[in-house]
């Protein structure tokens, strides 16, 4: 009996045809584990649509070439036999078909959360691995695929996105053989560094003096909260997405334990909540007390139609609890 990493790469090889597609909002790994799976499929004589990234996030936008983005217009699933969703844990955050109708489709669920439902027609969920950048690292010898660097440098993204520059505790040793292998593929990783980390915004830096003249510590010094309405974006005409690095930064606070940052996107009626926790406070489990998930030690959820100081409140008074219990 097949296991689901091989019952995902049976599916894969066998399709003609596929839209690939990750979470909303796509950070590095949904968009670099995306990208790569899309190159490696098109390589192999598949017809496929990379669809939820346009336009492509700043960030990422040096990874893609002209050409290999569609817009995901309402009958692109019609044309495709299968639905890959990556690095999402949850079928109602896929970018572009919330709320659409799959069932017509073979949906194939690749994702690393341990809170992903198992979503699909077949799914694989690598809850021990570090990133679905790394997972996709890990089919390509069974679709018969080289890794080209063309392949090698979304996937690196995807890697280093996800694992704090191999830094966070999800760094293993199959994920530094991983590394090895994308840099002998011809990743420049200093390229890469410099491209995400040295060609900052000046109107980014200056929300980033926003966030900081706004982060509190509360709970006795155990909780680390900077919360954004979105009036900050507009006054530095910064996109919702633009400071990701937000909620790691309420977190480095000596004695903090939980780092938490809030954010208002007016157009969706949301507050977005994104968290980050040490030991043994587990991320993951809080959120979805909230309807979210994510990891143990980074997770999020939002909130729709409440304001944000009403969703500060909530927040504030939820950690505080948790942290008097230690858990």
């Amino acid at each position: 009996m097949l296991d689901d990493f091989h019952r995902v790469a049976a599916a894969l090889g066998d399709l003609k045809s596929a839209v690939i597609v990750a979470h909303e909002r796509p950070d590095g790994d949904a968009t670099g584990s995306a990208l790569g799976l899309a190159r490696a499929l098109r390589g192999r004589g598949k017809k496929v649509a990379l669809t939820g990234f346009m336009p492509a996030p700043r960030l990422y936008d040096f990874l893609f070439q002209r050409g290999e983005l569609v817009k995901p217009a309402k009958d692109l699933l019609r044309q495709y036999e299968a639905l890959i969703a990556l690095d999402c844990g949850d079928v109602a955050r896929l970018a572009a078909f919330s709320g659409e109708d799959l069932t017509a489709l073979t949906v194939i669920n690749i994702d690393h959360h341990p809170t992903n439902d198992r979503y699909g027609n077949v799914a694989w969920i690598g809850e021990n691995v570090s990133s679905t950048g790394e997972m996709i690292c890990q089919l390509l010898p069974l679709l018969g695929v080289e890794l080209t660097v063309a392949i090698a440098e979304p996937l690196w993204v995807a890697l280093i996105s996800d694992t704090g520059n191999f830094s966070y505790a999800n760094t293993t040793p199959a994920t530094l053989r991983t590394a090895a292998a994308l840099l002998a593929a011809g990743v420049d990783c200093n390229k890469i560094h410099r491209e995400l980390h040295e060609k900052r915004q000046l109107n980014e830096v200056f929300l980033m003096r926003r966030a900081l003249e706004k982060l509190e510590i509360l709970a006795e010094g155990k909780l680390g909260l900077i919360a954004l309405a979105q009036r900050d974006f507009d006054e530095f005409s910064a996109d919702i997405n633009a400071l990701p690095e937000a909620v790691s930064l309420a977190h480095s606070i000596d004695g903090v334990q939980i780092g938490a940052y809030l954010r208002e996107i007016a157009k969706e009626n949301k507050i977005k909540v994104s968290l980050r926790g040490y030991e043994p406070f587990d991320m993951a489990k809080f959120s979805q007390q909230f309807g979210g998930g994510g990891h143990a030690r980074a997770a999020g959820f939002h909130f729709t139609g409440i304001g944000l100081a009403d969703a500060k409140g909530r927040v504030v008074a939820a950690l505080s609890k948790w942290l008097r219990q230690g858990e």
